[in-house]
């Protein structure tokens, strides 16, 4: 069994992200994490950290992005593999903008809402709906 806490993650450029993974399996599995091209991820060099802590039957996986980059945003795969099979789950990474505060509404302003993500303010309302 696999399940992915968050599997939509927001990122700034240049900033940290951390992506995690919870999996159960015995007999225990062999886990791991790969990118959008299926490539498996090592934790060699200063751009990637990965974590697995193991309990019995339990395994928590961390993936530690720094320095993000528009490359980074892409979808990223935690594997969970033993002698009965293979799961996985996947975790969409996305760009968070700073959106200028001219670019939101009063009502967002008002409301701390000052993040965009793809050209509309975090927490936008549809049209026609107003924050009372």
């Amino acid at each position: 069994m696999l399940w992915i806490p968050n599997q939509l993650e927001g990122a700034r450029l240049g900033s940290t992200t951390v992506l995690e993974c919870n999996t159960e399996a015995f007999p225990r599995s062999i886990n791991y994490w790969t990118n959008h091209k299926g490539e498996m991820i090592a934790a060699a060099g200063s751009k990637y950290d990965t974590m697995t802590k193991e309990d019995t039957y339990k395994t928590y996986m961390r993936l530690v992005i720094h320095n993000v980059t528009r490359e980074d945003f892409n979808t990223y795969r935690c594997i969970a593999k033993n002698s009965l099979g293979e799961t996985d789950g996947s975790i969409k990474l996305y760009e968070i903008n700073l959106c200028l505060e001219s670019a939101c509404t009063p009502a967002h302003r008002s409301h701390g809402m000052l993040a965009r993500r793809e050209g509309h303010c975090e927490g936008a309302l549809p049209e026609g709906d107003s924050i009372t």
